[in-house]
């Protein structure tokens, strides 16, 4: 009843601002059915009837148990490994439905190029590792090849991102079929916390745990971004898996196991798998200070999962080494220094920011950033999680999630507590952050397979104990809950109470997908017309200083396509420009007038 009211108040509060906002010459109950909230109209009706759904279950419930008491039966593993491959599948179902949907004409959306910097530097970074190489020498003249989040000073031009991306990303790269990699790591994350679910709580909470994670908008977008999330949650697959194994045997095996995937998430995403894993580190931790029968078999975990982290940071500092000479030194902390440093982690980072002087700071980009305050990281922390709510499961149905976990914590197993925490510490680690993340939440991604494992393991306790029958109201009840969030993010539905019309203007996947396009189609222009030109060619870019998010300079690392980019302002500022790349006609391109016939003009021809 705490967890139905406290959605009732973020209901309410959503819908008394929506109605509020209904402008006074319109007619306001047209208006009030016609203009709705994805995330909460459908739950006026559907909460209201809640008390109704679980009378029988305040009438009847049995004493709730105690985690010592609960018990599931073990799902067999050849059941668990037959779940987790149904659910792989429609996790790339998901996905290949997204990546397949036409945003152009006959183009698909997984047909454009990437829309965002960070996607570019991933290739970028993926092709140096297919020629056997970490780096490749600065470019000349100085500033003439520069592109986004890629280091190209003092003697080196690499991605500032982690290795491990580039690793995954770079089978895929190399048979032309980039996102193949992510589709394919979609599929891995829905199988194994499947089958994780399975272990921990039984067939039910797998069938539960899959289906929300095949079917999380959120999670299947993200899967069409060249972007670090899905090989980091590769890695925590492993981690999560191993780590509840070994409560039950090999504690030194399955400790390694999980130590091999907590590193290889660290290689990607360090902040995020640090984050994702602190609660599992302290429960490990206790478990070896305690002084009961299984404190041996705690440190047993400790050590394996030791190994491999050690062994993970070693292949760090290498690489550090490789990409900038400093064992200590990421390549991500120097290009903040180098090109952006109000973008520092940490608050009050513009003032810091502009205290640090930065030989190549990219005036543009580097200003968007906020100064983060306490009032910002507030702000940041409730997009977040309203955020990461939506594109996981919904609003409504992870409020009712979220609240009913936290009234009973103390009664939950094990595995919900450390998924539970998990979630909060991922929030919380990133709290000093001045951006709140691409859909407002790609900082705490990683906390919507924590939701999703939740969710299976709650019902199927709630189930196991008796307190939710199959076939009741209740279950039906919590089932519309479910349905009514993730219909319309995939499904266009139909407005009963209008001759003709759509409860919401486009189904929240379609939404996005086509949010993301309008970069996609750009780069897609731009790229139509450097097809037109006269090859080999160079083409300088002359920048839209209003459009800080498309970046037209990007090439890859060997340099030696038929076409490059470069920056406009750089040719002209090097001394020898009239005689530089005489083998190549140059192009100046205006940013301003992509798509218009003089967006390329002529500069020379080629000698």
């Amino acid at each position: 009843m705490l967890a139905w009211l406290v959605a009732v108040a973020v209901v309410y509060r959503v819908e008394a601002n929506r109605l509020a906002a209904i402008p006074a010459d319109q007619p306001f109950w047209v208006s009030a059915i016609t203009n709705l909230d994805v995330d909460t109209s459908l739950y006026v009706p559907l909460l209201l009837f809640g008390p109704f759904a679980c009378w029988p279950l305040l009438r009847k419930a049995p004493e709730p148990t105690s985690p010592s008491e609960q018990t599931t039966p073990r799902t067999s593993l050849r059941l668990s490994w037959g779940l987790a491959a149904l659910a792989g599948v429609g996790g790339f179902l998901a996905s290949t439905t997204i990546h397949d949907k036409p945003v152009l004409g006959e183009v698909s959306f997984g047909q454009l190029p990437p829309a965002y910097h960070d996607e570019y530097a991933y290739l970028f970074q993926a092709r140096t590792f297919l020629d056997g190489r970490t780096t490749y020498p600065t470019t000349e003249p100085e500033g003439l090849f520069d592109q986004m989040h890629v280091l190209n000073h003092d003697g080196v031009f690499a991605s500032r991102y982690f290795p491990a991306t580039g690793v995954w990303m770079a089978p895929f790269v190399a048979s032309d079929r980039p996102y193949a990699g992510h589709r394919i790591a979609n599929a891995l994350i829905a199988a194994a916390f499947c089958f994780a679910a399975c272990r921990a709580a039984g067939w039910l909470a797998g069938v539960v745990t899959g289906s929300c994670l095949a079917l999380s908008p959120g999670i299947a977008i993200f899967s069409n971004l060249l972007l670090a999330h899905h090989p980091t949650l590769v890695g925590l697959s492993l981690f999560t898996i191993a780590i509840f194994e070994s409560r039950r045997a090999g504690p030194m095996l399955f400790g390694a196991l999980a130590g091999t995937g907590l590193a290889f998430a660290m290689l990607a995403r360090p902040m995020s798998a640090a984050g994702f894993a602190l609660p599992f580190g302290v429960w490990v931790f206790v478990g070896m200070l305690r002084n009961h029968e299984q404190r041996a078999h705690f440190r047993r975990v400790a050590m394996g999962l030791a190994v491999p982290l050690v062994a993970g940071f070693v292949v760090l500092a290498a690489y550090n080494r490789s990409v900038t000479g400093n064992w200590l030194s990421t390549p991500y902390q120097v290009y903040t220094d180098v090109y952006t440093p109000n973008h520092v982690f940490g608050f009050d980072n513009v003032i810091r920011g502009s205290q640090v002087d930065a030989p190549k700071r990219i005036a543009r980009y580097d200003s968007w950033a906020e100064n983060l305050t306490p009032e910002l990281a507030w702000r940041n922390a409730g997009n977040r999680v309203r955020a990461s709510f939506s594109w996981t499961l919904g609003l409504v149905p992870t409020t009712l999630l979220a609240a009913f976990s936290l009234c009973t914590f103390h009664r939950l197993r094990l595995e919900s507590r450390l998924a539970l925490l998990s979630i909060l510490s991922l929030h919380i680690v990133h709290i000093p952050y001045w951006y709140d993340g691409i859909l407002h939440y790609h900082y705490v991604f990683e906390s919507g397979v924590m939701w999703c494992l939740l969710a299976g393991i709650v019902v199927a306790d709630l189930q196991g104990t008796g307190v939710l029958k199959p076939r009741s109201w209740t279950a039906a009840w919590l089932v519309a809950c479910l349905l009514a969030s993730l219909l319309p993010a995939w499904f266009e539905l139909p407005n009963p109470l209008v001759e003709g019309g759509k409860l919401f203007p486009m189904s929240r996947v379609d939404g996005e997908v086509q949010g993301i396009s309008f970069s996609r189609r750009r780069y897609h222009q731009f790229r139509q017309g450097l097809g037109k030109l006269q090859q080999p060619a160079l083409v300088l870019v002359e920048h839209d200083e209003a459009d800080i998010h498309l970046e037209y300079v990007n090439n890859p690392p060997t340099l030696d396509q038929n076409v490059l980019t470069g920056h406009l302002h750089a040719f002209e500022e090097a001394a020898d420009s009239e005689t530089l790349f005489p083998e190549r006609t140059i192009y100046v391109f205006d940013a301003k007038k992509l798509g218009q016939p003089d967006a390329f003009q002529l500069l020379r021809r080629a000698q």
